[in-house]
């Protein structure tokens, strides 16, 4: 008996990736009434966090589509896995087999068993199915609320690489997608005469990356730099103190904002705070300074709300009197700091208005500073750079994808890193540099959905989808040859892979020939 495994005579190591990809495979087209199908047997073992298995599928073997993940509730034995793939049809279509393992052990209860991913007896195969169609209608969505989040910088600090932030935080889905300016907190490592910084899915998505800039900023020693949402980038020096700082219910919250200590004020969603700087004298310069954490929580996440990006929105008074937002803070999981040029706002007063936007209900933003920088300006040299490699942990150089934002984007997956490294460039005589991450892309949080018939003895998997964490999605799949079933019945069984985060079910119907079905009934077998 033959086989792949990640380990064929131990356990995996933890901090792992293990990878089995095929080479191209040629489709043929497919005729009328057929369908193109392809099938492996399963077997893992390993623990129930962040470790998992993938099983992805690819027209040019660069961008993938994962159309299953593998947890530890699936050990017990080999089961056989079925998709459907005629999409790929007439085409080209790589296949790969992917085992992540995380840094901890979480077995509950023991013994430990970290075998690992085995594949066996992989198929594809053009079926004859019937003239009649009898397709499966669903409409669902998972949230990962609790582990999911978007790519990680790391950045050089004591001698080892480590977490510095996300990046594009709120770009959750597609429709998300911005281009976004983050300062680093820490430096790149410099080895060979380039800088190196790492890109990590440190979580449970799927990113898409159109671009990936390093920006360096040399400037005079003494002051701070910041950036803005847009990419502006502003120096300053300490900046004044408001003389209040008011929230919503009339709380004085000017000592929980006054410095940069994590301590902060909470501002979950709808929440605002007033911040009154009526003590400064507004010149040609008024940078507000912004220091925040966002989607902390404190209680169970709740329910997602997807409409609104989360943000802080940074409001000042109109002619009318009215709050109106001038400029967005986006939130990061870890501390940022953020520059706002805010001075031809101050004509009516001198009050800024910073309005918390939450992605879930029972997490919050953190406010931990704000200030109004009103130094003078100077000179800084501002260069960007485009990745010279950018080096996937499946050995592709996806630099070229990072270097424009033109809707080529390079796909990272789940535990998957990427070694950037830039040219160095001349830095001005009696400068301090600091450095930026510009990029743009967009990241969806996944989990697979499996759909099962009745063989006449055994519920057997007929497909499987991985479902966005973006809200409800809608997909159709033929399940002609299987049903009716063997006692004349269309019965399916809907199973959702992970267990730790809440998935649902909208809408599951049937459709023989063109007509609806009625369901008799649904039962929940939890």
């Amino acid at each position: 008996v033959k086989c792949w495994g990640t380990n064929l005579s131990g356990d995996v190591p933890y901090n792992s990736e293990a990878y089995l990809t095929s080479p191209s495979i040629s489709l043929p087209a497919l005729g009328a009434n057929q369908v193109m199908r392809v099938r492996f047997f399963g077997w893992i073992a390993i623990d129930y966090m962040f470790d998992r298995g993938e099983f992805q599928v690819s027209k040019d073997g660069v961008n993938w589509e994962t159309k299953a993940e593998l947890f530890c509730i699936m050990q017990g034995g080999w089961n056989e896995y079925t998709f459907d793939i005629s999409d790929y049809a007439g085409g080209n279509i790589f296949l790969r087999f992917m085992l992540r393992t995380d840094d901890q052990d979480y077995f509950d209860p023991p013994p430990y068993n970290m075998a690992g991913l085995y594949v066996d007896d992989i198929a594809i195969t053009a079926i004859d199915a019937p003239a009649i169609k009898t397709t499966l209608t669903f409409s669902g969505w998972e949230t990962q609320d609790e582990f999911a989040s978007c790519p990680n910088i790391f950045s050089w600090k004591d001698s080892a690489f480590v977490k510095d932030n996300d990046i594009f935080s709120t770009a959750w889905g597609a429709p998300k997608e911005y281009t976004d300016y983050y300062q680093l907190r820490n430096v790149p490592r410099v080895v060979n005469g380039k800088y190196v910084l790492y890109l990590a899915e440190t979580n449970l998505e799927v990113s898409f990356i159109d671009l990936l800039h390093l920006i360096t900023v040399d400037h005079v020693p003494n002051m701070f730099v910041a950036t803005d949402d847009s990419g502006n980038i502003c120096n300053y020096l300490l900046p004044k103190q408001p003389q209040s700082a008011t929230d919503k219910a009339g709380n004085d919250v000017l000592p929980l904002t006054r410095s940069p200590d994590d301590i902060g004020y909470r501002a979950y969603n709808g929440d605002s705070v007033v911040f009154d700087f009526s003590n400064c004298t507004i010149g040609a310069n008024a940078n507000l300074i912004v220091r925040a954490t966002g989607y902390k929580t404190d209680t169970a996440a709740g329910t997602p709300t997807y409409v609104d990006r989360p943000v802080l929105q940074i409001q000042t008074k109109n002619i009318a009197g009215a709050w109106t937002t001038r400029t967005v803070f986006y939130p990061r999981m870890l501390p940022s700091v953020n520059g706002f040029d805010l001075h031809k706002f101050f004509v009516y007063d001198k009050k800024v208005r910073l309005v918390s936007v939450s992605c879930l209900t029972g997490k919050y933003h953190l406010i931990d500073y704000v200030g109004l920088a009103l130094s003078a300006k100077q000179a800084t040299t501002v260069t960007e750079l485009v990745p010279l490699t950018a080096i996937r942990s499946d050995s592709t150089n996806i630099a070229s994808l990072l270097a424009n934002a033109d809707g080529s984007y390079a796909q990272t997956i789940k535990g998957q890193k990427t070694r950037l490294a830039f040219d160095i460039p001349t830095q001005q005589p009696n400068t301090t540099r600091d450095f930026i991450i510009k990029s743009k892309g967009y990241f969806v949080p996944t989990g697979t959905f499996f759909f099962y018939t009745w063989d006449g003895s055994n519920w057997v998997q007929r497909d499987g989808w991985t479902a966005p964490d973006v809200g409800d999605q809608t997909r159709t799949f033929d399940l002609s040859q299987w049903l009716p079933d063997p006692s004349g019945d269309y019965k399916v069984r809907i199973w959702q892979d992970f267990m730790f985060d809440p998935a649902g079910i909208n809408f599951a119907g049937l459709t023989r020939d063109g007509v609806k079905g009625v369901m008799s009934y649904a039962t929940d077998l939890i």
